[in-house]
């Protein structure tokens, strides 16, 4: 019996460690990402683009967005999906687009806000000038599975 003390020990040991890799994901639940979060971009040709994520603990999300032009017209639409948090960096596919998730850096600032950069769209080249926006954090993300109207 002493001699497989010393085997169980190196098999534990194996297994923990061969069950860790170099693509650390952050479960939604961990990550500093979840929650309520609101943004807005002013596009060159003068379009203001606001939003509201809701980015729940089953990696899920749903964005409210709203466009206005210069006209005054005001566009809606809402997009969902599901999200994580990879290596510092938030990936977000949309269900319509299963396949090619956008990938950005982000970083904080303030106390509960975000600005993100878009490194890259799986399967495609990264854009000469990256898209950049900021986000802050306007409340708690719902259980998995409620669901929450637009303020």
């Amino acid at each position: 019996m002493s001699r497989l003390r010393p085997l169980a020990s190196v098999l534990t040991l194996f297994l923990l460690t061969g069950c860790a890799t170099s693509n650390h994901v952050d479960h939604p639940a961990t990550s500093k990402l979840l929650g309520i979060w609101e943004g807005e971009v002013i596009e060159q040709d003068g379009t203001i683009k606001r939003w509201r994520q809701i980015r729940t603990l089953d990696g899920k999300y749903v964005t409210f967005f709203g466009y206005k032009n210069t006209e005054g017209e005001i566009r809606e639409f809402i997009d969902n999906g599901k999200w994580r948090d990879e290596e510092a960096h938030f990936h977000e596919v949309g269900l319509e687009e299963e396949a090619k998730p956008y990938i950005y850096s982000y970083e904080f600032y303030k106390t509960d806000c975000i600005r993100f950069v878009q490194t890259s769209k799986a399967g495609e080249e990264p854009e000469p000038t990256p898209y950049t926006f900021t986000e802050c954090k306007v409340g708690e993300a719902p259980k998995a599975g409620h669901t929450t109207k637009q303020t």
